[in-house]
């Protein structure tokens, strides 16, 4: 598993792709060299997190490489087979994160965004080493 400040600089180094669209959790997961298997979405993720009692609903900590799960609208840009799997984003400190799908149409690139990411609802943030306890590990 990458330390956080990895994992950033991983994602930062995908800033423009369009190569994870659609898969925010993998992006995550391999930003964090962790494994996905066993969590098909973002959304299956938080509430298995939520079940487990990682999730805090709070404000997510002012420090880089904190997950941020959301639960967007459903959107006539996004594919139906993508509505309800929610979205992750990854903490760089000071407010901002950044994650795939960062600007609207779908599909679009990595980016950075002031907390929050959607106007969807919020869901929580949690720290990437509680995803191997979110896949049953």
């Amino acid at each position: 598993m990458r330390s956080a400040h990895d994992a950033v600089m991983w994602a930062i180094g995908l800033l423009g792709s369009t190569a994870y669209e659609g898969w925010c959790l993998r992006w995550v997961c391999d930003a964090y060299a962790i494994p996905v298997n066993g969590l098909p979405s973002a959304r299956a993720a938080a509430d298995r997190l939520t079940d487990l009692d990682l999730l805090d609903a709070g404000t997510p900590p002012d420090r880089p490489g904190v997950l941020v799960f959301y639960q967007p609208a459903d959107r006539p840009d996004i594919p139906p087979e993508l509505h309800g799997c929610g979205h992750v984003t990854l903490t760089l400190g000071g407010g901002w994160e950044i994650g795939t799908s960062y600007r609207r149409p779908f599909p679009s690139a990595v980016g950075i965004r002031r907390h929050p990411w959607l106007r969807g609802r919020y869901l929580g943030w949690t720290h990437a080493e509680y995803l191997d306890q979110a896949r049953g590990r």
